[in-house]
């Protein structure tokens, strides 16, 4: 055989080639709707795959974009028709959110959050005065406020327990 044949064997054999569907494979995100992402797969075989669904493999979490960014495709099973979309980059953050067991979504609060807390009605008061030229006396009562204490969070853990 001469080199140009080697050459077309070659090509035609690299466009041939089987896609491994126990492999994973990069592909960028060009669009997203809630857990699902369209992708567009680096490696030119798979082409382009829409409405794949995000698998985070942590249970109660989901996930959305904001940016485009990279994500891994796997195949469940092996199954060509059951892609999936997991291991995204840093810049393909969007929303996290953690949801409880009756699938409602959990609140969140940061360090720097502005933070409210209810102050219960009927709360007793207990404190000292001390004036300008004297000795502290105590004072007690009762209080009703209707409105939320404000704060800001001034510390926090990085885990989260569900």
């Amino acid at each position: 055989m001469d080199r140009l044949a080697l050459a077309l064997a070659a090509v035609v054999r690299s466009l041939l080639r089987r896609v491994d569907y126990t492999a994973t494979y990069r592909a960028r995100v060009i669009a997203a709707r809630g857990a699902y992402v369209d992708v567009r797969c680096d490696d030119v075989r798979m082409g382009d795959l829409v409405e794949v669904p995000l698998k985070l493999g942590i249970p109660g979490v989901s996930f959305t974009f904001d940016e485009r960014g990279a994500v891994l495709i796997a195949f469940e099973a092996a199954d060509p028709r059951r892609p999936y979309a997991t291991l995204f980059d840093g810049g393909s953050f969007g929303t996290l959110t953690l949801m409880g067991e009756d699938g409602a979504a959990k609140s969140l609060a940061r360090v720097g959050d502005v933070a409210l807390a209810p102050w219960p009605n009927g709360m007793v008061l207990q404190a000292s005065v001390t004036p300008p030229s004297g000795s502290p006396y105590p004072i007690a009562g009762s209080i009703s406020i209707n409105e939320p204490l404000v704060g800001v969070v001034a510390a926090g853990s990085g885990s989260v327990k569900g």
